[in-house]
C-alpha cells in the first residue's frame, strides 16, 4: 500500500509555511499574536517543538485576553504531552482549563479535556483518561451538530475512546471506533491525522496476532506521516514496525526501524520515543544471542524512564 500526496499539495504546504514566517517576521501587535499562532501550529504539526515553544513565548504578552491566553497555554501542554513531559504538560493544561472557566461551551475546552485525556492514558491512568474525555463529551453536547469543528471534535472523542477499550483489551470495539473516525476524516479530507488511525489499527491487529493486518496498516500510517513531515508520528509507527518486523523473524528490518526510530525521536526529543526504541533494540540483540549488547541498550531505556519516573515501562524493561 501506499499513500499518494499530490506533489503540489505538499509544495503549497511548504510555501504557506515560508509564507507564515515571513508574515511574521515583519508583523506586529494584534497581527503577529495571530500569525504566530499559526505558525506554532505548523511547527508542532512538524515537531518543530523548541521553535514552535519560542514562537509562544515571543507572543504570549500579546495575548488580548484570557481565552486568547488559553490557546498559548493549550499548545504549550501539547508540546510537553508530545514529549511526554507529563508533570509540565499538566501545568499548562490546567492552566488553560483555568482560564477557560468563563467559557463552557468553548472548543478549546473541549481540547484542553481531550489533551488531558490522551495524557492520562499515555500514563496508564485509564480511570482519569475516562474521566477527563467525558468532560470533553459534556462541552459537546452544549454545541451544535452543524457548527464548524464539531465533525472534527467528534473525531477526537472516537480516537482517544479507542486507545482506552484497546487498552482494556476490547479490541473489537476500537477497531468499531476507529473505523467511525477514518470514515469522518476521510470526508473532511484530514489525511493528517489518518496516520494516527491507521498506526492504531495496525497496533490493535498486532496485539490480536494478525501481523499481515498490522504490517498493511503501519505502512499507510508510515507513509502519510512521512508525507505530511509528521516526525512524532514517523517515529511511532517505525518502532511499532519493528516489533512486526522482529515477530515475523525479519531482524534486519527490525533493526533498521528501530534504529530509524530511535534517531528521530532523539531528533525532536521525544526521550519516552528514545527509550521505546532502545527497548526494541535491546530485545531484538536477544534474540540474535547478543547479550551484552543487549544489556547495553535495555539498561539506556531503563536509565531514561527511572529519570522520567514512569514506573510501569520501568518495571517492563527491569
Amino acid at each position: 500500500y501506499h499513500y499518494t500526496m499530490d506533489n503540489n499539495d505538499r509544495h503549497d504546504r511548504l510555501r504557506e509555511l515560508e509564507a507564515l514566517k515571513d508574515m511574521f517576521a515583519s508583523s506586529q501587535g494584534s497581527a503577529r499574536f495571530e500569525l504566530g499562532l499559526q505558525l506554532a501550529d505548523s511547527l508542532i504539526s512538524t515537531a518543530d517543538y523548541a521553535w514552535a515553544q519560542s514562537i509562544i513565548e515571543d507572543i504570549r504578552p500579546l495575548a488580548p485576553d484570557q481565552e486568547r491566553a488559553a490557546l498559548l497555554s493549550l499548545r504549550l501542554g501539547r508540546i510537553n504531552l508530545r514529549l511526554s513531559r507529563y508533570d509540565q504538560a499538566y501545568h499548562y493544561l490546567g492552566q488553560a482549563l483555568s482560564q477557560l472557566a468563563g467559557s463552557p461551551e468553548s472548543l478549546d475546552l473541549f481540547m484542553v479535556y481531550h489533551d488531558l485525556s490522551w495524557m492520562f492514558y499515555r500514563q496508564g491512568q485509564i480511570a482519569k483518561a475516562r474521566s477527563y474525555l467525558e468532560g470533553a463529551e459534556l462541552v459537546l453536547d452544549m454545541r451544535s451538530d452543524r457548527e464548524p469543528g464539531i465533525e472534527q471534535a467528534l473525531a477526537d472523542i472516537l480516537h482517544v475512546s479507542a486507545l482506552i477499550e484497546a487498552s482494556s483489551a476490547n479490541h473489537d470495539l476500537a477497531l468499531n471506533l476507529l473505523e467511525d473516525e477514518r470514515r469522518i476524516r476521510q470526508r473532511l479530507g484530514d489525511s493528517d491525522r489518518l496516520a494516527s488511525v491507521y498506526n492504531k489499527i495496525g497496533g490493535i491487529h498486532q496485539a490480536k496476532g494478525d501481523m499481515i493486518k498490522a504490517f498493511d496498516y503501519l505502512c499507510r500510517a508510515l507513509d502519510i506521516a512521512t508525507h505530511c513531515g509528521d516526525r512524532f508520528r514517523e517515529a511511532v509507527v517505525l518502532k511499532n514496525l519493528g516489533e512486526v518486523h522482529h515477530s515475523l523473524g525479519d531482524l534486519e528490518q527490525a533493526e533498521d526501524c528501530y534504529a530509524r526510530s530511535l534517531s528521530l525521536s532523539s531528533e525532536i526529543g521525544n526521550r519516552l520515543g528514545q527509550a521505546f526504541a532502545q527497548g526494541g533494540l535491546g530485545r531484538l540483540e536477544i534474540s540474535r544471542g547478543h547479550y551484552p549488547q543487549a544489556e547495553e541498550h535495555l539498561l539506556s531505556a531503563l536509565e531514561i524512564v527511572r529519570q522520567m519516573n514512569y514506573p510501569d515501562r520501568e518495571s517492563s524493561l527491569m
